[in-house]
């Protein structure tokens, strides 16, 4: 990622792969960069914590929190990601295997 970004800064790639959320990211601090194309499906993004240590609920909490409060979507509009928001936190989803 970082060697991705020194090559289209210095002129030496005319393209960069990567997440969208991270790119967007990148292209709003630096104005450098344009984000031209999405991908067709959303990622999933996770916390991940040592098991049965009793985060998992209380993060799931707090992301839910923000969710319904709104601040979650603020925070995900203020980037330009208004498109990757989940409607609520889940811990391990059905569908995803670890």
């Amino acid at each position: 990622d970082a060697s991705g970004n020194l090559y289209i800064q210095s002129g030496r790639a005319d393209v960069f792969f990567g997440p969208q959320s991270v790119a967007a990211y990148k292209a709003a601090l630096s104005g450098k960069t344009k984000v031209v194309g999405l991908g067709p499906k959303k990622a999933y993004v996770a916390t991940t914590t040592k098991k049965g240590n009793g985060l998992a609920p209380a993060l799931q909490a707090a992301l839910n929190g923000a969710i319904a409060r709104g601040e979650y979507q603020k925070v995900l509009a203020r980037w330009g990601e208004q498109g990757e928001e989940v409607t609520q936190s889940e811990v391990n989803p059905p569908g995803i295997t670890y």
